[in-house]
């Protein structure tokens, strides 16, 4: 509590006016609070159990062995780097295809006459056009 600080005039400061003295907004920062704290304290736990999982060695097979291999795997940058994306080629050679692009002509002519440019994958994988008319029939000219 700031005890300098009048409540009925700004019962914030009196509240936790000290608090916020002795804890300032990290320059980082947009807004710093006690959760803020406790997620740095966590985040900086978790970087410590990482680096000694990476750092000893243990049982193959073992979760330790495991942690320890990934984060020092993701950790080699330049490695990563030199893999490029060799390492999920296959992956992305399986994975399905992007939606068609359609040229802003057919685009265009499909939404004058009420139909979405929507796509979206069917159940099967193949890619088809979601025709949804916004209206029952189109306009006509008179």
């Amino acid at each position: 509590m700031d005890k300098s600080a009048d409540p009925r005039a700004d019962f914030a400061r009196y509240a936790f006016g000290a608090w916020q003295k002795m804890n300032p907004v990290p320059p980082d920062k947009a807004r710093w609070g006690s959760f803020n704290e406790l997620e740095q304290y966590n985040q900086l736990a978790l970087k410590g159990i990482l680096e000694a999982a990476a750092a000893r060695t243990h049982e193959p097979g073992s979760v330790e062995q495991k942690v320890g291999d990934f984060f020092k795997s993701a950790m080699d940058t330049a490695a990563v780097d030199a893999a490029g994306l060799k390492p999920v080629e296959a992956d992305l050679a399986r994975s399905p295809r992007s939606p068609p692009r359609l040229s802003s002509r057919t685009r265009s002519r499909l939404c004058t006459t009420g139909e979405s440019t929507d796509f979206s994958a069917s159940s099967s994988g193949q890619t088809r056009r979601r025709a949804r008319s916004t209206r029952s029939t189109p306009i006509r000219a008179a």
